[in-house]
């Protein structure tokens, strides 16, 4: 993973000799490169957002204090994951798959990602693979961001299809394709060219 924001590694290091500290509850002090990779990661996506944040960019161009950076970015991810649990939820109350395959699927994996997800450890991975096709934002997010992005935008596509009747949305969808019900398409997508016609 490549950080937008140029640090040495040594002063990385001490971030991430905390961070395998608190991995591996300070029973050991090795472990495989892969975890020693994953755990550098957590920390560069914790600092990249941040970075990424407008309002904050400021402060890492004026600290020195990189663990600051770090454990900032940390409790903004952690703010992430609440705001993005408390979209899901209210998205549970109306979501509606339109018996499709593929849609079905997202609420059940999202439901997966809020168990499974790991702010601490992991935050750069999103778990999950989200099979029905949406339109993001920003192309190579990962982790809460991408999951924030998808939620957001299946959120708008929500909104919309609920000004209409399930059966007017199922019967554009038969139309479009009779076995839509096990097709991985966009019903928004769909919907809306059909309604333009």
């Amino acid at each position: 993973m490549e950080s937008k924001i140029e640090c040495r590694l040594e002063q990385l290091l001490p971030i991430v000799a905390k961070l395998t500290d608190k991995y591996t509850s300070k029973e050991s002090s090795s472990i495989t490169y892969e975890k020693a990779q994953m755990l550098m990661e957590a920390v560069l996506y914790c600092i990249d957002e941040v970075y990424n944040a407008e309002d904050l960019s400021t402060l890492v161009a004026k600290t020195e204090d990189l663990n600051m950076i770090y454990l900032t970015g940390y409790e903004m991810i952690k703010g992430k994951v609440k705001n993005a649990l408390s979209l899901f939820n209210n998205l549970s109350v109306y979501f509606c798959d339109y018996g499709n395959y593929y849609l079905q699927a997202v609420m059940k994996d999202m439901a997966v990602f809020f168990t499974k997800y790991d702010p601490q450890f992991s935050p750069q991975d999103h778990i999950v693979e989200l099979d029905y096709p949406i339109r993001l934002t920003e192309e190579g997010v990962s982790g809460i961001n991408y999951i924030e992005q998808y939620l957001q935008s299946l959120e708008q596509e929500q909104k919309y299809l609920n000004k209409y009747t399930r059966e007017m949305i199922e019967n554009i969808l038969y139309n479009y394709d009779k076995d839509y019900k096990k097709m991985p398409i966009n019903i928004y997508d769909v919907v809306k060219a059909a309604l333009k016609q």
